[in-house]
């Protein structure tokens, strides 16, 4: 039996309505509210759930890998230890947690933690997209081979780390690198590298920013420029 032109218009209708809810991405805001480490348990649905029922940064940044222009925040102060926290490859992703900032040590209360359990993790959040852009972070440990990296831009540009704006810094206590540099344009200012409590100014941490692009770029400023870490109790 043939459908008619007039009832067929209605079916092809629900058919593109179901096609688009499953393939648009959309941009929002993820609060993270735990410091566990679990997957997304749906990713691209717009939703940050874990198995567990929560939100855990792991699965916001997967979610945010779907959806441009997305904005993560921090329900509360978390010290989080994930070993393989995605790479940011959608643009334009923010990470903020200013309003998490410990005004008691004036410092970030939220903390991204590697640990030696980690093994040879080179880094503990790798920036692969353009227009990202990080504030109000504490990036702390070290690895079993003294390689770890706090942040590393691989790919993309005019990311932003750190802002002057109040409880945009991001502090960096790790043992090589605290940001690794591989492109150009990227802003990276008022942040804070140095050691942690007790340690001596040259037991940890090789240089603060570590920045490198091709010969071909000539004499662009931030080709293979070298900035010494700023010593200081963080904490």
């Amino acid at each position: 039996m043939r459908m008619s032109r007039k009832k067929s218009l209605p079916f092809i209708f629900s058919i593109l309505s179901f096609l688009l809810e499953y393939t648009t991405s959309y941009s929002g805001t993820f609060t993270v509210n735990s410091d566990g480490s679990e997957s997304d348990l749906v990713t691209n649905n717009g939703v940050c759930l874990t198995s567990a029922g929560t939100c855990t940064l792991h699965a916001a940044i997967e979610e945010a890998n779907h959806a441009p222009g997305s904005i993560i925040l921090f329900s509360g102060q978390y010290t989080i230890r994930d070993c393989s926290l995605p790479t940011i490859t959608a643009n334009s992703t923010v990470i903020n947690a200013y309003n998490q900032w410990n005004t008691m040590l004036n410092r970030p209360g939220v903390i991204l933690e590697s640990t030696y359990t980690c093994g040879a993790l080179q880094n503990i959040l790798t920036l692969g997209s353009n227009n990202n852009h990080v504030y109000g972070i504490f990036f702390l440990g070290d690895n079993n081979s003294g390689t770890l990296d706090g942040i590393r831009i691989n790919s993309g540009t005019n990311n932003t780390v750190g802002a002057e704006t109040a409880n945009h810094q991001n502090y960096f206590v790790v043992s090589r690198y605290g940001i690794r540099n591989s492109t150009n344009e990227n802003i990276i200012s008022y942040n804070y590298f140095g050691t942690s409590t007790g340690t001596s100014t040259s037991s940890i941490g090789q240089y603060g920013i570590y920045s490198t692009c091709s010969a071909s770029q000539g004499m662009n400023p931030f080709c293979a420029r070298y900035e010494p870490k700023i010593p200081g109790r963080l904490n």
